[in-house]
């Protein structure tokens, strides 16, 4: 049996306190050209420290967004909403798994964590993609990077 110690995965800087973040799709997608649309996200701060958002992007193939930095402060208990346009080019009741969004986030210590949060796409008769939240991890910024 194999003791994790949170220190050695954390590191000495880190606390074992990740932020608590929620995402979900703010109502339905907008078109913004050919295969392109509009979606906004609440991003939700249930933790009990504020959250800065440094950048949001979605690296799927299908369901794709450029990196885009930011600089909101969450309040616990708050949410902020993301905008993002995004190139999604799938029929009508295509189901597309496994998209993120990934956060670039910071607590008031300066610990930096990276938030990746699933969702199931499903497009609708228009080719509108709706977001099912699946699951949102969290993990420090660098973590399972190679020295």
């Amino acid at each position: 049996m194999y003791r994790v110690d949170a220190a050695i995965i954390l590191g000495p800087a880190m606390s074992a306190n990740p932020p608590s973040i929620t995402v979900r799709q703010q109502g339905p997608a907008a078109p913004a050209g050919p295969g392109r649309w509009r979606l906004g996200f609440d991003v939700a701060n249930a933790g009990d420290a504020p959250v800065r958002l440094e950048a949001a992007w979605l690296p799927h193939g299908r369901l794709r967004a450029e990196r885009h930095e930011l600089d909101a402060l969450i309040a616990p208990g708050a949410w902020w909403t993301l905008a993002v346009e995004a190139a999604f080019r799938e029929e009508s009741g295509t189901k597309v798994e496994n998209c993120f969004i990934i956060l670039r986030c910071a607590s008031p210590l300066g610990e930096r964590w990276q938030v990746l949060a699933r969702f199931t796409v499903i497009a609708g008769e228009d080719g509108a993609p709706s977001c099912v939240p699946e699951a949102t991890s969290v993990q420090p910024v660098g973590f399972g990077q190679h020295a």
